[in-house]
């Protein structure tokens, strides 16, 4: 019998990796062919196409609700993508043993599911594709998400521009590919933490109405106590973890990324200007101090 696929969701730079990597530690199979993000490659490049269709990227997610507009285009995306689903392609997900043994993605008899912050995003897609989908959202404070990839962006900067000083000769017959760094919006933070709010609005809109399990989890509260709530997500995806396993897989959690915003000063300044707005106000992230 197919397992449904746990989903799972959240703005980047929020844990989602950092969930997916226990979970895969407990035995939840999330692709072979995955980035250093624990995103796997099959489903990325759908997620990619998806919001490429609409006139979005990750960044502008806003875009995607005129992919919702257009019925017609969404119940061929759907028929396309159920083939893709299908088809040898799921090969790039599974790896060779599983492809040979499932042979499509709606066949596959173990846990399982992605990880993509973008999944946020295109959720209502996936789920009419695995309507018995579990999901997972998590949730981290706006400011240490903004902070972040604040700080991702620059460090791309300063690695894209040591690589275009040393290599440079080599674009002369090579293109590049895409932008230095993964988008120039995040160098505000202001910006940065707009993004955060869009993501939770299309994080409430798409769970709120859906009858499916919704776990969310507190980034600060996982890092501060884990086990209780990994213990949780592993019984939502079925997996056969002991209480001596959670614990091990645990040990890693780094529990000093909580409120790490307040370090710099420029962040604290942002706080001041945004913490009793809706998703601060909220989760108590107003009162973090």
């Amino acid at each position: 019998m197919s397992k449904p696929p746990v989903i799972i969701i959240g703005m980047h730079r929020s844990g989602t990796t950092m969930v997916t990597r226990l979970l895969q530690e407990l035995g939840l199979f999330v692709g072979w062919k995955l980035d250093e993000n624990q995103e796997a490659a099959f489903f990325s490049k759908y997620n990619t196409w998806l919001l490429n269709s609409a006139g979005g990227r990750w960044d502008t997610p806003s875009c995607i609700d005129y992919l919702y507009a257009d019925s017609q285009g969404m119940d061929l995306a759907v028929q396309y993508l159920n083939h893709r689903m299908s088809s040898l392609a799921c090969y790039e997900f599974f790896g060779a043993a599983r492809g040979l043994k499932y042979r499509g993605i709606f066949k596959i008899s173990e846990p399982w599911g992605w990880k993509d912050p973008r999944n946020t995003l295109t959720l209502p897609i996936w789920l009419r594709l695995f309507p018995d989908a579990r999901i997972i959202h998590v949730v981290r404070n706006g400011i240490d998400v903004a902070d972040s990839l604040f700080r991702r962006q620059n460090q791309a900067l300063r690695f894209a521009g040591k690589r275009l000083e040393r290599y440079g000769m080599l674009f002369r017959v090579r293109a590049k590919q895409g932008w230095f760094g993964s988008s120039p919006r995040v160098l505000s933070r202001a910006e940065g933490f707009k993004l955060w709010e869009e993501y939770m609005d299309f994080a409430e809109r798409f769970t709120k109405s859906i009858d499916n399990p919704v776990v969310e989890v507190c980034y600060e509260e996982f890092v501060s106590n884990p086990v209780p709530i990994l213990t949780n997500l592993a019984e939502l995806a079925d997996l056969r973890a002991s209480s001596k396993m959670v614990r091990h897989v645990c040990s890693t959690v780094r529990r000093d990324r909580s409120y790490s915003f307040t370090k710099d000063q420029a962040a604290r300044n942002l706080w001041e200007d945004v913490r009793q707005t809706k998703w601060m106000a909220r989760y108590g992230y107003g009162a973090c101090e």
